[in-house]
């Protein structure tokens, strides 16, 4: 009975181990996803350092565009202001044909 009982147990724990590994390998929830989330981390890690370099990049204009140099540069050029007794002369840029 014995060596009944230990073939039978033998059996099971054969096909226990052929279904982990089928189901590893090929389940839902397989290595393939695990290998699909890893890309996706790397995509994502690298969309990050992206918008951080992009962070980084505003902030640096943004202190520019506040300092006195940068607003007097705004005021000439888009408001056309300028400072007392100063003459202003406009290049055209577009050549005549």
């Amino acid at each position: 009975m014995s060596t009944v009982m230990n073939k039978l147990l033998f059996m099971i724990i054969t096909f226990e181990g052929i279904l982990f590994l089928l189901l590893y390998f090929f389940g839902p929830n397989g290595s393939h996803l695990l290998s699909e989330l890893s890309l996706q981390k790397v995509k994502e890690q690298e969309a990050i350092v992206l918008l951080e370099r992009k962070i980084d990049q505003l902030q640096q204009e943004l202190k520019f565009s506040q300092s006195s140099f940068a607003k007097e540069k705004f005021a000439r050029e888009r408001l056309l202001m300028k400072k007392e007794n100063e003459k202003i002369y406009f290049k055209n840029s577009m050549k005549d044909n």
